[in-house]
């Protein structure tokens, strides 16, 4: 019972002490409050936001806007077409042209007009008189389809041919068909307006009156020209 009873009394000290401080009666720091430590509480880091990659944007593949060049240009000229005939004398003339292109191709259609004598001993049968000059107006349309091909910046050759509708007046009346054959360098000197040479070699006859026979109109021709592209 002694046992028991030392026992309770220990554990009672033992408890005083633990409240104490660890302080035993008697010791100065025995009155004292206990002044508990106080555990820091270090804050934890804030948690780093997560990378979230931002998938990259598709490029826009933006097409560039191809024109198309093979459209219908009409363009309209004005010229002045030279004969260098073989059997007649050099003469000059008027005329308009039309031309049609689209790619690489050009349709041709023109309208020349000229005033011209001949000399041929074929046509003097047609004279208003023996020892009289032969005054026929001349007519030609050349018809052709041509080839086109730049050679420069604003600058195209043409190539190709076709057939002429001739015609005369005035001394002999007359009507046939012929053929020609030409090369035309034209340049763009702005947006609509241009210039053009052509040069090429001519094929073509009439009959003349009262029997004289064919009157020879084959030469070669150059025309200066100035046009306008719509």
């Amino acid at each position: 019972m002694k046992l028991k009873l030392f026992t309770l009394v220990m554990l009672m000290a033992m408890a005083q002490t633990a409240f104490a401080g660890g302080c035993f009666p008697g010791d100065p720091c025995y009155d004292e409050p206990v002044v508990r430590k106080q555990r820091t509480i270090v804050p934890a880091p804030p948690a780093a936001r997560p990378i979230v990659k931002q998938p990259l944007a598709k490029k826009m593949m933006v097409e560039p806007v191809i024109e198309d060049e093979c459209c219908w240009q009409t363009s309209l000229g004005i010229g002045v077409p030279i004969y260098l005939f073989d059997e007649e004398d050099t003469d000059a003339g008027g005329g308009l042209y039309a031309d049609f292109t689209r790619c690489n191709l050009n349709f041709r259609v023109g309208a020349e007009v000229a005033h011209i004598d001949l000399d041929q001993p074929s046509a003097q049968t047609s004279a208003e008189f023996p020892g009289r000059r032969v005054d026929v107006t001349y007519v030609r349309i050349p018809l052709a389809a041509e080839y086109v091909m730049p050679i420069a910046e604003d600058t195209r050759l043409f190539l190709g041919g076709g057939p002429d509708l001739i015609a005369t007046a005035n001394d002999i009346s007359e009507f046939s068909v012929g053929l020609h054959l030409s090369a035309r360098v034209a340049h763009d000197i702005t947006e609509h307006v241009g210039v053009a040479l052509e040069a090429g070699y001519m094929w073509g006859e009439i009959d003349s009156e009262n029997g004289g026979g064919d009157i020879d109109l084959d030469g070669t021709f150059i025309t200066p020209s100035v046009y306008y592209r719509f």
